[in-house]
């Protein structure tokens, strides 16, 4: 079954196919596929991600046995710079499913000049160069610098959901953030 955000998608993708959405509604529609296939909520983590203009930004929230969450990763990556590892063994660009179809893996590698800031949780062991982040004072977060990350999804439905983030992604990096020369 589809959810309402792919349902809102494919109909807004018809639309603009025939030519009566604009630039601007076919661009948004992308932005609700990816925002769709990059978020979820599984019982030990929730994931959710934003596109503001030719920025991904991704978010991991850990969630503990009191209720409790904390802000755990946060990738924050010009698009232009994306590619992704490839699953030779399936054709995709993204790793799964694991059992059931339960388990993905989406393996982002940013190409240079391009880097992703990586914002976590000082609760992880962190790298010798990090630098503070700004949440709360520094006291909390701290970036590092990558040039490869992955989000990991667990539970019914992620494999759908990897495919639409990643095939989103792709057209809206090709139609919308590809430099003119």
């Amino acid at each position: 079954m589809l959810s309402d955000a792919k349902v809102t998608g494919l109909i807004l993708g018809f639309f603009c196919a025939l030519g009566l959405g604009g630039p601007a509604v076919a661009q948004q529609a992308l932005i609700d596929q990816i925002v769709w296939g990059g978020t979820h909520d599984g019982e030990r983590e929730r994931h959710t991600v934003s596109v503001d203009d030719c920025v991904l930004t991704t978010y991991r929230w850990k969630k503990f046995d009191d209720g409790s969450e904390v802000l755990w990763s946060s990738f924050v990556v010009d698009v232009r710079g994306i590619t992704f590892g490839h699953d030779d063994e399936n054709g995709r660009d993204f790793y799964g499913p694991g059992e059931a179809g339960t388990l993905t893996l989406i393996l982002f590698n940013v190409q240079e000049p391009f880097e992703a800031r990586h914002e976590k949780s000082r609760m992880r062991k962190l790298r010798p160069d990090h630098t503070p982040s700004p949440r709360n004072g520094g006291e909390t977060h701290a970036y590092e610098y990558k040039q490869q990350f992955m989000i990991m999804h667990v539970g019914a439905g992620v494999v759908e959901k990897a495919e639409s983030f990643t095939e989103g992604l792709l057209r809206y990096k090709r139609e919308h953030c590809q430099i003119l020369g």
